[in-house]
């Protein structure tokens, strides 16, 4: 940390939030943006230094219902309640690197979905066979070969782990539509078809009775991390950006992205491009200025927009749009006029 603040001297707004962080039951929470970072392990790190600096504590924010994911062994290392697994999976960014021959999505647009939403959208285009489970006519018709109706998580029952640690069960509010059943049963059936064992169940309750919750799950505490050096991470351009990403509150699921209402309030961005004042004055670009985005040989057209509240250096282009979905994470932009 000392090391750090040494090559990047403090603002007078870094010097302030310091001196406030200094305070009894000060708490350093790590959000979404930085779980979408491709350093989030570094960034991670240095936030429990800083905690530890300053005698205050680290929090994460999880995503929704992702403490049950992990219990429930939805994780490609380790089982049900964290019980030790006989071979390891894949998770998400090495399924997309590996090119598989086929993958399974479970209400997820990948191409909206995935932080590296290009990559995404290849794999799923060059795989031999693709089959999506979701509630919506999506662009899966694109490249999947199977499309399969499923019940939205109000009209099914089950259990929700929040990040307080508390165990919440449900039933469906309303039945399914149509032929729609929840994923649950639909999954079941087909290992049923494949023969395969462990898929007897007839309601979520049998899936929940199987759970063994820990007494303590409000009171989890994350392991100490060092910080190694990354010998493979190259200088960044001088003349690009550094892509903040980010997913707006109502572009984070297939539900509420088809929620017109929702669209249409002002918590709803829109796929533009931010900036701030000085680095638009650099660039010689103006608020409310159609620009160019050029990202490895893809230009991608976006409405600018100034925004003080994005550091020097950086571009905030959000995730969860179809216009942005050809860019890939946190990588470097280079913005000019159209």
């Amino acid at each position: 940390v000392e090391a750090l603040a040494a090559r990047a001297p403090a603002s007078n707004e870094g010097k302030q939030i310091a001196a406030m962080l200094r305070g009894d039951g000060a708490v350093i929470v790590v959000g979404s943006q930085a779980h979408m970072h491709p350093y989030f392990s570094i960034l991670a790190a240095l936030a429990q230094k800083i905690a530890e600096a300053i005698d205050g504590r680290l929090a994460f924010l999880p995503e929704a219902n992702s403490a049950a994911a992990w219990l429930a062994g939805c994780v490609p290392h380790r089982g049900h309640v964290d019980a030790e697994t006989a071979q390891e999976g894949l998770n998400t960014s090495a399924m997309l690197d590996a090119g598989l021959k086929g993958y399974i999505l479970l209400g997820v647009e990948p191409e909206l979905d995935c932080t590296q939403s290009m990559l995404a959208a290849k794999a799923m285009e060059q795989a031999d066979f693709v089959v999506t489970l979701s509630s919506f006519h999506t662009a899966a018709s694109d490249y999947a070969d199977v499309q399969l109706p499923i019940a939205t998580f109000i009209e099914t029952a089950g259990t929700y782990i929040n990040a307080a640690g508390n165990v919440q069960s449900m039933l469906g509010a309303v039945p399914p539509p149509a032929e729609a059943r929840p994923a649950w049963k639909v999954l079941r059936v087909l290992a049923n078809n494949l023969q395969l064992t462990g898929f007897e169940y007839q309601s979520s309750n049998d899936v929940l009775d199987e759970m063994v919750f820990p007494s303590d799950l409000g009171s989890v505490r994350y392991a100490t991390t060092e910080i190694a050096p990354d010998p493979s991470r190259e200088a960044a351009s001088t003349d690009t950006l550094q892509r903040i990403v980010d997913v707006p509150l109502y572009r984070i699921d297939p539900l509420v992205r088809r929620a017109t209402p929702l669209q249409q309030t002002r918590d709803n961005p829109g796929p533009m491009v931010r900036v701030n004042m000085q680095q638009a004055e650099q660039l010689g670009l103006t608020d409310q200025q159609q620009v160019l985005c050029r990202v490895d040989g893809l230009t991608i057209p976006l409405m600018l927009a100034v925004d003080e509240r994005v550091p020097e250096g950086c571009v905030w282009i959000p995730l969860g749009y179809h216009e942005t979905a050809a860019l890939n994470g946190s990588c470097r932009v280079r913005l000019g006029r159209k």
